[in-house]
């Protein structure tokens, strides 16, 4: 008996991708419009404050119209408590409230992608036109980041948290991969490390409440329960480890910059039998064949990945990621993968 099942696309490529990239304050912008970019082009500079520190309206400066202060010098008072400056910056006061400020520094703002200049804004914003591959995020918190992307190779889980803590002093802006199931220890280590977004293949409810209730960027390819990230995403994702990429929680996409190349297209031949079937060539539906990687809708196995074993009269024979398991499952149970 054959059977054809309605197709998930969760990779695709996009082309004209328009991404603003903005410098949080004026400075100098290094590129011009029609200029060819790469993750690692220095689109402008400008200078900023990488630490500010909040002294409250009490605090009493130790010397009045001097305001720079290197580190370890004595900057002031609140009531009996001094305050030491922790490294070189200066004091100032907005509102009634004074503030210490560190040093400015330059801050490059790269372009994180392959593509080219459009155009240049008030020297603090420059628009791309850019390429990549779009990955569906079915389950998502509405935060919208960049960042570079780690990923952890689908470990055990009692080692994530491990893992997690090895990058306690570079979490900041990161979004990590960490393995098929996410759980509540794992994104309470996130949300105390400051990491941005973290993406895995399915979570409790527990965890995505928590996520969203803390302001926590989560990604799921699966589903919310117990399944695996489809084998396609992991592989991909898994080649490009610290690439800079693009989560869009709202819209339930994570972004992955690409170079400019076309990709390859298939032409696949057909029989005049299979052409003559309008509904045959419909390009959401996909002819069931073993090894085909499915999604099941069913209630006892609900969300969970596996590839086709066979094809049988009692229906399709689905082998879950997940165990190992063979069960049986009919249309429309079931869904394709791409």
């Amino acid at each position: 008996m054959s059977f054809y099942i309605p197709t998930i696309k969760k990779m695709y490529f996009v082309s004209d991708i328009l991404i603003e990239r903005i410098m949080p304050v004026e400075g100098q912008i290094n590129v011009q419009p029609h200029s060819l970019v790469d993750p690692s082009t220095n689109l402008a500079t400008c200078k900023i404050s990488y630490e500010v520190i909040n002294l409250g309206q009490k605090f009493i400066p130790s010397k009045k119209n001097i305001t720079s202060f290197n580190q370890g010098d004595l900057v002031g008072k609140v009531h009996k408590n001094k305050f030491i400056a922790p490294f070189k910056g200066s004091l100032y006061q907005l509102e009634n409230n004074y503030y210490f400020k560190s040093e400015e520094k330059d801050n490059w703002l790269l372009a994180g992608v392959w593509g080219e200049v459009l155009e240049t804004s008030h020297n603090r914003s420059v628009l791309l036109k850019t390429q990549g591959m779009n990955i569906h995020v079915p389950i998502c918190t509405p935060k919208i980041k960049s960042g570079e992307l780690i990923v952890f190779p689908n470990p055990e889980k009692n080692l994530v948290l491990k893992y997690l803590e090895n990058y306690v002093k570079t979490s900041i802006g990161k979004i990590i991969y960490v393995g098929n199931k996410i759980t509540i220890d794992i994104v309470k280590k996130a949300a105390e490390l400051k990491i941005d977004v973290i993406l895995g293949g399915s979570a409790d409810l527990e965890v995505y409440t928590f996520a969203k209730a803390n302001d926590i960027g989560l990604g799921l390819f699966s589903i919310i329960g117990n399944a695996n990230t489809p084998n396609n995403i992991f592989n991909f994702i898994n080649e490009i480890t610290n690439r800079y990429v693009f989560f869009y929680g709202d819209r339930g996409v994570l972004q992955i910059p690409m170079p400019a190349v076309k990709p390859e297209i298939k032409v696949k031949k057909v029989s005049n039998a299979t052409k003559s079937s309008n509904l045959i060539n419909q390009p959401f539906l996909k002819f069931v064949k073993k090894g085909l990687e499915v999604q099941i809708f069913e209630y006892d196995h609900f969300g969970k990945i596996g590839v086709v074993d066979r094809v049988g009269k009692s229906g399709i024979l689905v082998r879950l990621y997940d165990g190992d398991e063979i069960v049986s499952v009919l249309p429309p149970n079931l869904v394709a993968c791409e």
